[in-house]
């Protein structure tokens, strides 16, 4: 362990390089097992050191989010309590309500991901991006129509679908009413 001034930097820094160059889609998944919980560590003191710091809760949310998805579940819990902390630091960032969202979704407590999207939503109504999550979380508890009006609203204030599954579930959430 080399003790420099920039050491919790450097665990967020490597974070970033993590989800930014979307290297979860290309390393293998052995790989990503064996870094996530390195990274995870790093924060962890980064975060004892600075109770304060949003950016060390929020990397670290993000990166209890991915443990849960591909290391094991029980991360998602933790993704939760930390980024709530980082809510109460920092109460008017969006992007934590919507990984917040995303991780009560993967937790399938949807009921709650839902009442954070229609909150955003209300806060944020010009921004598409919370729309394609209220549309998303409403497909997922089978509410079609809301889904709907949800996911068109998002592409009109300029959402468009990122890869083939969003467009897969676009071309669904339409035939579905046209």
């Amino acid at each position: 362990d080399i003790d420099t001034p920039y050491k919790n930097g450097n665990w967020e820094l490597l974070a970033d390089i993590l989800l930014k160059s979307n290297a979860i889609g290309r390393m293998p998944k052995t790989v990503i097992i064996k870094i996530l919980p390195i990274i995870i560590s790093g924060l962890e003191t980064a975060t004892k050191e600075h109770e304060d710091s949003f950016s060390y809760h929020y990397r670290l949310g993000q990166m209890y989010h991915l443990a849960g998805k591909y290391v094991d579940r029980k991360y998602f819990g933790k993704s939760i309590d930390v980024l709530k902390k980082a809510k109460e630091i920092s109460p008017k960032r969006q992007v934590t309500d919507l990984l917040l969202a995303q991780v009560y979704y993967l937790e399938r407590d949807i009921e709650k991901a839902i009442n954070i999207a229609e909150d955003l939503v209300k806060k944020n109504p010009d921004i598409g991006e919370v729309y394609w999550l209220a549309g998303i979380l409403y497909d997922a508890q089978g509410e079609y129509e809301k889904s709907y009006v949800y996911m068109t609203a998002a592409v009109e204030k300029g959402r468009k679908p990122k890869n083939m599954s969003e467009n897969m579930l676009y071309i669904s959430v339409l035939g579905r009413f046209n």
